[in-house]
């Protein structure tokens, strides 16, 4: 507007006065002048000039402060009805979200109440706003919100919480985020928030949980030990058979401890290169075995995954020793039948001779050979002479074979020495006439190998128990592998009766396509190579049963063969696979739900409310800038106030947005998007300094987007850890790889984490949300 006279500034009664002060001005002037001027003509005509000059000036003025009071009207008319657009667009936005929109003052009493709250609620903005969380749900959920409300205000941040809550279509968990309002002057005076119902979300956690509970409850039956070790060989999990195996009171007692420092003396076994050998070529090993100090074997399978290693194993000490003393018995019984005496008869003369050492034994001196047989008599044990006499009188009248086990003293008849056994055996020859003309034979002692009979045939005693009593089956078969002896696990595992397996080979048992058993040679088994493979028995009616059939050579003639029903253990280790590979798809399908419903929750803020306040903002700040004059006071502050409001909105969804969506990631990618962050986090000089190392094949690499977005989550969530708590001056970030490999490191010189927190701490979910992370996008992580 111009100048002059009306002005926005220029209040109505002011000009008032200046108009009055005008005419009067004017009107003195013209009576000054009739003062001087006769009574004339033109004193007349002058008169009349006045009442229509002033008459015309009136006009003018009195239009022009109508004219300028009315516009002025229009503007602060337009500025209202701009303000109140404003209002009912923000509005608009507000009710039409489909999340829980809220805002309340420093008591915590709703300001702000859209329609997708009075849904959930299933009342009326209007009979909430103005009221306390306790009016809308039970005091334990009030004062759980109340806690997180206060926790908003009091640290002047947003925050994200879950919230279960009851609502009109029931219990909801809610993903809350909520953040602070301020006044003009910076203070806290109540806080909004925005919430989503993320029910599919705790769904597909209790889908997970459940998951893992119905694997705990498999590995629980299983009838081996089972156990699952780290990369770093810490227990992860110890199933009841396992914590009993190893002479533990619980699995408290085993897990999250390195089993090369709970259990030294397996350093540099052959569990310990079987560890190594399966973590290297990541394959599995089906045959490692390994005795204690204490003396007890145990039999393990070694099956590697990505961030560690799974044993099946079980004790086989009782096999391990009944086997043991086989073969030391039969040893015995072959040394105890070594060496002997000759000595021959001759009928024609009568004399009898033995070899000298004969007589040495019983410490005497050679008799004469008239005296020799009756020296011999002498010497034998009275119950044996007879029998001695009848064996001898069978062979040379009835031709029968003579051989005959007797006792005899030590020291002679007359000696104090202990009966000894020797074993004579001899053959006459006859002449024409059919009587025997010489006889010759063989004497030696048997003495320590009747005691090893005796102690044979107690081991036999306790080898025929174990052999009926095992729980697998155990077949004895010749070197051509004909089975001669089968205990009643092998009847019932095959299905055959005993003489019908007796007339098999164990070939005949077996998988015509499963040849690795058969391969087996009893040279071979002589060797003592590795026994253990894998097959398939056929039973009789014709189902097949998985097997591992493990043969050891018992002597020259005969094999020990071991054949373990496996297919249970196979279901389990499916049913495992399969539920391994079901928790791994929940995990994958959390993720992805997750990063579905950030990125629908940033879309969201970005796209309706963050422009729709930026939008207000903008036509706010042209409403005051083009009437800010014009406008009484009360309304210019309350403009003011909502610009501040406005200007704090758009700044914390801002924020929120930063938190749900890294900058620069999908733009820039990984590398700018660290670079941000590290930025971000930087504390000024009293705090660790922050680092970030690029190798030259990661500068300007991408990976896929899912790989850079759980990187970043991962590297973000180690990197806040590391402020928080590792207390050291400095950390670095460390990034590597090229198109087919991702490295990120987050190292710092700090205090670490201690070794029972290596698995997450109860009740936070930092390291397991890391580590779930990684696995998605199959990767391996791991925190030293």
């Amino acid at each position: 507007m111009s100048s002059d006279l009306v002005s926005p500034a220029l209040k109505p009664g002011r000009l008032a006065l200046r108009m009055v002060a005008l005419y009067g001005l004017f009107a003195a002037l013209c009576m000054l002048l009739a003062d001087h001027l006769p009574p004339t003509p033109h004193f007349v005509s002058l008169r009349w000039l006045f009442v229509l000059a002033t008459a015309v000036l009136m006009y003018a003025l009195l239009h022009r402060l109508v004219a300028g009071q009315q516009r002025l009207l229009e503007r602060e008319r337009a500025a209202v009805l701009l303000q109140g657009r404003s209002l009912r667009l923000l509005k608009a936005v507000v009710d039409n979200s489909p999340d829980v929109i809220y805002a309340k003052d420093r008591q915590g009493l709703y300001e702000l109440f859209n329609r997708a709250a009075e849904r959930a609620a299933a009342r009326a903005a209007g009979s909430v706003i103005g009221q306390h969380d306790s009016t809308l749900f039970s005091p334990e959920q009030a004062l759980m919100i109340c806690a997180n409300d206060e926790r908003v205000m009091s640290r002047d941040a947003p925050e994200s919480f879950e919230e279960v809550v009851d609502t009109a279509v029931g219990r909801v968990s809610y993903l809350s985020i909520k953040g602070p309002l301020h006044d003009a002057q910076g203070r806290v005076v109540g806080l909004f928030g925005i919430s989503r119902d993320g029910s599919q979300r705790q769904a597909a956690q209790a889908d997970l949980l459940a998951s893992n509970q119905r694997l705990r409850d498999v590995l629980a039956r299983v009838g081996d030990g089972f156990l699952s070790l780290d990369l770093a060989g810490c227990f992860v999990y110890v199933n009841p058979r396992a914590v009993e195996l190893l002479s533990r009171e619980s699995e408290s007692d085993l897990l999250g401890r390195c089993i090369w420092t709970e259990f030294p003396a397996m350093t540099g076994t052959p569990f310990q290169r079987a560890f190594e050998q399966a973590m290297a070529s990541q394959t599995s090993v089906l045959d490692v075995s390994h005795q204690t100090p204490q003396g007890r074997w145990f039999e393990g399978r070694l099956y590697p995954f990505a961030d560690g290693l799974s044993v099946y194993f079980t004790d086989v000490t009782d096999r391990r020793q009944a086997e043991q003393a086989l073969r030391v018995n039969e040893l015995r019984y072959r040394l105890a039948a070594a060496h002997g005496q000759v000595w021959d008869w001759d009928s024609l003369t009568g004399n009898v001779s033995f070899a000298d050492a004969f007589w040495q034994l019983f410490g005497l001196h050679t008799p004469s050979n008239a005296d020799a047989s009756r020296s011999f008599v002498a010497l034998l044990h009275p119950a044996d002479g007879p029998r001695w006499r009848a064996a001898l009188q069978a062979h040379l009248q009835q031709r029968k074979p003579y051989q005959l086990e007797f006792r005899a003293r030590r020291d002679g008849p007359a000696g104090s020495g202990d009966w000894r056994w020797f074993q004579t055996q001899g053959q006459a020859v006859w002449d024409t006439d059919g009587r025997a003309t010489y006889m010759a034979g063989t004497t030696f002692e048997i003495t320590e190998r009747k005691a090893a009979e005796a102690a044979l045939g107690a081991s036999e005693a306790y080898r025929s128990s174990l052999f009926e009593q095992l729980a697998d089956a155990v077949l004895l078969t010749d070197a051509s592998h004909h089975i001669i002896d089968a205990n009643p696990q092998a009847l019932a595992l095959s299905g055959y009766g005993r003489d019908e397996l007796l007339g098999l080979r164990t070939e005949d048992l077996m998988d015509l396509s499963q040849r690795a058993y058969p391969g087996l040679t009893h040279d071979a088994a002589l060797a003592g190579r590795p026994a253990l493979v894998a097959s398939e028995l056929v039973h009789k009616s014709g189902q097949r049963i998985a097997v591992e059939v493990n043969t050891r050579a018992v002597d020259q003639h005969r094999l020990l063969t071991v054949v373990r029903d496996v297919s249970m253990r196979h279901a389990t280790e499916q049913t495992l696979r399969q539920l391994q590979g079901e928790v791994s798809q929940l995990a994958q399908r959390q993720l992805t739900q997750e990063k579905i419903t950030t990125q629908r929750v940033a879309q969201g803020l970005h796209d309706h409310l963050g422009q729709t306040l930026a939008v207000a903002r903008l036509h706010l700040d042209a409403c005051l800038a083009s009437h800010a004059a014009q406008m009484l006071p009360t309304l210019q502050a309350q403009g003011d106030r909502i610009s501040q409001l406005l200007d704090q909105a758009v700044q914390e969804v801002r924020q929120v947005l930063a938190d749900l969506r890294p900058p620069l990631l999908e733009e820039q990618g990984l590398l700018a998007a660290l670079e941000h962050q590290i930025g971000a986090c930087a504390t000024g000089a009293a705090g660790p300094d922050v680092l970030l190392e690029v190798a030259d094949a990661a500068i300007g690499q991408r990976w896929p987007a899912d790989v850079e977005y759980a990187a970043f989550m991962v590297a973000r969530e180690a990197l806040i850890n590391a402020l928080k708590h590792a207390q050291g001056s400095l950390i670095r970030v460390v990034l590597d790889g090229d198109e087919n490999a991702l490295q990120l490191m987050v190292v710092d010189d700090g205090v670490g984490i201690p070794a029972p927190l290596l698995l997450g701490r109860p009740g936070h979910l930092g390291l397991v949300g890391m580590r779930e992370r990684t696995k998605a996008i199959g990767g391996r992580f791991s925190v030293a």
